[in-house]
Parts: C-alpha cells; sequence; structure tokens
C-alpha cells in the first residue's frame, strides 16, 4: 500500500514539473514582446499569429497525442514532449524574421500537446472520485507558477543581465526543459512506473468511433464549448498582459511583475475551489467564476490604480481553476472509460486550443485596429457571459 501510495507521488511529482516547464515556456515571450517585436520589426497582428501559432498546431496533434498516450508508455512520450519543448525554445533564440520565429513558436504545439492530454490520462488511470478532482487542482498550478517565476526572473533579473537581449535569455530557458524531462525519465526507471496497456484500444477505426460518440454526447460538446472559451480568456490574456499593462502606464520592468498577480491568485484557487466543484455545486461555481472573470476583465480597462489592481486578483480567481474543472468534469462522463482517457483529454484539448488560438491573434487584430487595448477588453467580457448560456444548458442534462 505504501509502495502504491509513494509510486503514486512520485508521477504526480514527475508531471507537475514537466508541466511546470510548459508554464514557463508559454510565459516566456509574454514580457519579451515589446522588445521582440522592436528587434524584428513585426507588427502586433503579426505577434498575436506568433503567439497563437503553437496552439494551432496543437489542436491539429492533441488527439493524435492522446491516441498515443492510450498506447505508448508515460515514460517515453513525456520525455519526447521535453525534448521539443526545448527545441522550441533554442529556436526562437536564433530567429531572425517573422517566419523562423513563428515555426519556433509552433514546434511547441506538438510537445504541448502531448504534456496536456498526459496530465488528464495520469489522474484518470491513477485517481478516482474526489481524489481525481484534487490531484487535478494540485497539476493545474504547474503551469501558473511556471508562468509566474518566468515573468519575475525574466523582468528583473535576465533582462538586465542580458542587457534586453531577448535571444539570450530565451536560449538559457531552453535547458530547463530537457531537465524536467530526464528527471522524469530517470525516476520511471528507478521506481518502473507503468501503467497495463493489454486493454487499451488500438484500432484507429475505434479511435475514430469512439471520437464521433463522444462528440454526439450533448454534455461533453457543452463542456468543449466552454473549454474553448477558457482557453481564450487564458492565452489570449497570458500573452497580452504585460502590454497591456505597459499601455496603463505601468513601467516596462513592472508590468511583468503586475502580470503575475493573476497568476499568483489562480495557484490559490486552482488548490481550493475544485475541491468544491463536485456534485450539482459544480454548475454554481462554473456561473460564478465567468461572471466574475467578466466583472475582472471590465476592471481591468481601467487606468493604474485599484480597479485596474482589483481587476487582476478577481481574473486570477477564475484563471486558476476553471480548466481543471471542466476537465474533471469531461472525464467523469460515463461514456469515457479510463483506457479512453488519452483520447478524451486530446479532444478536450483540440477543442479547447481553438480558443487559444483565437485569443491572441484577436487581441492583437483588434489593438492594430483601433490602437487600444479595452476595444478587445470589452470584447472578452461579452464573450464571458454569454457563456452563461451553455453552462445552464449543461446544468439541465445533469
Amino acid at each position: 500500500m505504501q509502495d502504491n501510495q509513494l509510486k503514486k507521488k512520485i508521477i504526480v511529482s514527475g508531471i507537475w514539473f514537466i508541466y511546470f516547464c510548459f508554464g514557463f515556456s508559454v510565459a516566456s515571450l509574454s514580457p519579451l514582446v515589446h522588445h521582440i517585436t522592436i528587434d524584428l520589426s513585426i507588427s502586433y497582428k503579426k505577434m498575436g499569429i506568433i503567439l497563437g501559432s503553437w496552439q494551432f498546431v496543437y489542436v491539429l496533434f492533441a488527439i493524435p497525442a492522446g491516441y498515443i498516450l492510450d498506447r505508448i508508455a508515460f515514460k517515453n512520450t513525456l520525455f519526447i514532449a521535453s525534448i521539443i519543448m526545448s527545441l522550441s525554445l533554442i529556436c526562437r533564440s536564433l530567429s531572425e524574421n517573422f517566419n523562423q520565429l513563428l515555426f519556433a513558436v509552433a514546434l511547441f504545439g506538438l510537445g504541448g500537446s502531448l504534456i496536456s492530454v498526459g496530465v488528464s490520462k495520469v489522474t484518470s488511470v491513477y485517481f478516482k472520485g474526489k481524489s481525481r478532482a484534487v490531484i487535478m487542482g494540485i497539476l493545474m498550478t504547474a503551469p501558473p507558477l511556471g508562468a509566474i517565476i518566468c515573468l519575475a526572473i525574466t523582468s528583473t533579473i535576465f533582462l538586465p543581465i542580458y542587457d534586453n537581449d531577448w535571444r539570450g535569455i530565451i536560449f538559457i530557458y531552453g535547458f530547463l526543459p530537457i531537465i524536467a524531462g530526464t528527471i522524469w525519465f530517470i525516476l520511471n526507471i528507478l521506481y518502473n512506473i507503468s501503467y497495463d496497456p493489454k486493454n487499451q484500444l488500438v484500432s484507429i477505426k475505434q479511435q475514430i468511433v469512439l471520437l464521433k460518440s463522444f462528440l454526439s454526447n450533448r454534455r461533453i460538446l457543452l463542456t468543449l464549448i466552454l473549454a474553448i472559451s477558457a482557453f481564450y480568456l487564458n492565452h489570449g490574456l497570458a500573452n497580452w498582459m504585460p502590454k497591456i499593462l505597459i499601455s496603463k502606464g505601468i513601467a516596462i520592468p513592472s508590468a511583468s511583475l503586475f502580470a503575475t498577480i493573476p497568476v499568483i491568485i489562480g495557484i490559490l484557487s486552482a488548490l481550493t475551489i475544485p475541491r468544491i466543484a463536485i456534485g450539482r455545486a459544480r454548475f454554481y461555481i462554473i456561473i460564478i467564476l465567468f461572471l466574475n472573470a467578466a466583472f475582472a476583465v471590465f476592471l481591468i480597462q481601467n487606468d493604474l490604480g485599484i480597479f485596474l489592481i482589483t481587476g487582476l486578483i478577481l481574473l486570477g480567481i477564475t484563471w486558476g481553476p476553471l480548466i481543471a474543472i471542466l476537465l474533471t468534469h469531461l472525464t467523469e462522463t460515463r461514456i469515457i472509460k479510463s483506457k479512453q482517457a488519452g483520447l478524451a483529454g486530446g479532444l478536450f484539448f483540440t477543442m479547447a486550443e481553438i480558443g487559444g488560438i483565437i485569443g491572441p491573434i484577436s487581441i492583437g487584430i483588434i489593438y492594430d485596429y483601433y490602437n487600444n487595448f479595452n476595444y478587445a477588453l470589452g470584447f472578452y467580457s461579452l464573450i464571458l457571459i454569454v457563456m452563461i448560456i451553455p453552462v445552464m444548458f449543461l446544468k439541465k442534462l445533469n
């Protein structure tokens, strides 16, 4: 019994570190957007396309990633995912123009999809019931914590040390995922971490049939719609937040630090709110989270002051737990078995990252058109309020 518990802790800690690197890597460009756009002479619209490019690849690869994870051991797939993340970061540091940086960032989508789907697969295989929701909440703290540390050290430590040389900073960051992947690989060998693949579905035809059955299920379909809006919120604002804050009058070095406020609050909320989001209470909590995010984004439209800071704090309350709650709700759908969790997770992140693509690109386009981030933020508030409708339909189904 103790050996089994130890194995579970090792699994969670190993994946948590890799997921930490995922969040760190995603946030790595955000505090450098100002320097990159100037150095490469690219518009905000083009920068938005770059920031959303890895999500596009992610969408294409997430379902195949789920299929791979349903068949192949965690050890190999997550190690390969870590290597891909490192290659993406190193290639970014070598980019000399828009096309090269676009390719380097897009490459990240291959590794990112394996990691995200791996999280849902692990929780469904090793954890059940309330413990699954708790572990999902714990794992969901990894990306935001990675983002916090990246934002903090980039602006306060590395930018001054490297004299605003964004290439050198990204190159150094490229070694972190390699370290996480190597640790994971070694832990797997030492503790013989594996799961029984004998009952895993291996037929691609069966996988396609399953996907059709998942998409025809109204509970799953509504959950996926909500996931799209959650990623639209998270990826859009996360990528542009330092630049949005700079437009509000905050100094460039301080903007990244202010951008960590919703991320820090998000970690705390991810550790607490999913624990109580069970049963019918889950739907009321989801509604509150969407309304809270809409109000938070409205407050962020204000210039520096109490309203802006309050908006950042409230945004973090939704930012942290929303995806964890939706993913837990999906995996608890009766037609999804643990051996199909990889495929289901792949479907979740494939659909969700549609929002992840549209978010950063839409903000860049709207800003280039109006020369004001508030128009994009106002549109965000409207979308978040509209999401109450699918939540109400989902509640009736339950």
